[in-house]
Parts: C-alpha cells; structure tokens; sequence
C-alpha cells in the first residue's frame, strides 16, 4: 500500500492511472513513457529498501521457544479505564 492510500483511503489518480486513449494523446507519448519509467525505477528502489530492511532486522530478531513446564515471567499492562 502506498503512503498516499495510508493517508487517503484511495489510490492516488496520476496520469500513469489514467487509461483513456484522449489522456495519452494530450500528455504525449514521450511524457508518459518517461513517467513509467520514474515509476517503475522508484518501485525498484523501494523494493530494495525494504529488503535491506528486512534482512537487518531478521539478523537482530530472536525467537524465543518454550517448553511444556517452563517458568516464564509475563509482563501484563493495567488497561486504562474508559470512565473517568
């Protein structure tokens, strides 16, 4: 999901969305293609980030496992109260 449709609730309408042949013919042809590949080359990006991203945090993670009769310490939080 984009940062445009978290914010929003929709998808963000660019020329790139657009799919009437009048639209392409007043951009031009040049102008889209060009657009595409801006898109395209950012989603490449993106798609590498969040692969660093995943692999740094997937080194620092520890999973935890616990046996049948283990003692284990757990931390519960008071939930705030609504009436006040």
């Amino acid at each position: 999901m984009s940062p445009f449709q978290v914010l929003y609730g929709h998808r963000c309408i660019t020329p790139i969305n657009w799919s009437g042949i009048e639209d392409k013919l007043i951009l031009g042809h040049d102008m889209l293609k060009e657009m595409e590949e801006a898109v395209t080359r950012v989603r490449i990006n993106l798609r590498a980030a969040q692969g660093k991203q995943k692999m740094y945090f997937d080194k620092r993670k520890s999973y935890l496992e616990f046996q049948v009769r283990d003692h284990v310490y757990v931390k519960v939080k008071p939930k705030k109260s609504t009436l006040q």
